[in-house]
């Protein structure tokens, strides 16, 4: 049997608005199995990396990551530059990064009240582009590359795209 509490109105925790979410975004995160269209979830834009201040590049890949996880990623040229355009510079540049993660995780904590101090910095969007980079250049079958006018090991290549990853989306700092 539900049981309700009633605690004082001031006590109550009120649905977002436009102060406390300043964006409101609904994204399709479930795929449809079976015939049947499972519900939307609502996230906030920065998780999605949607609305203002953000790439239309982030909902391209975020799109064609989850058709390739939903047919068991395969390899998919059209993937791979999906996920090389939306991280861009970001992911090479380690200053960049430490800054759009701190920038992050002072969203996640609720510091900031609005998306914008972002500035378009996609936490979960590079770490994905970096397992798609790091999994499709595995693929290759040469021992080395060239990656900005050298030779690059094509191991420690994907090595370093997922040490990245990791260390973005870990705990410690």
């Amino acid at each position: 049997v539900p049981v309700e509490m009633l605690r004082p109105t001031a006590d109550r925790l009120e649905p977002p608005t436009p102060e406390t979410n300043g964006y409101h975004c609904m994204v399709d995160l479930a795929r449809e199995s079976g015939g049947h269209r499972h519900r939307k979830l609502r996230v906030p834009c920065f998780l999605a990396c949607e609305g203002p201040g953000f790439e239309p590049t982030w909902s391209e890949f975020r799109r064609l990551f989850a058709k390739n996880s939903a047919e068991g990623f395969p390899f998919s040229e059209e993937l791979l530059a999906s996920a090389i355009r939306a991280a861009g510079k970001v992911s090479q540049d380690d200053r960049a990064l430490i800054i759009g993660r701190s920038r992050f995780m002072s969203r996640m904590r609720h510091e900031f009240t609005n998306d914008s101090h972002l500035e378009g910095f996609c936490l979960y969007g590079v770490a994905a582009a970096l397992f798609v980079r790091a999994r499709h250049v595995l693929s290759i079958d040469a021992p080395k590359v060239m990656s900005n006018g050298r030779a690059v090991s094509v191991t420690d290549m994907a090595r370093i795209d997922l040490e990245t990853a990791m260390a973005l989306i870990s705990d410690s700092n």
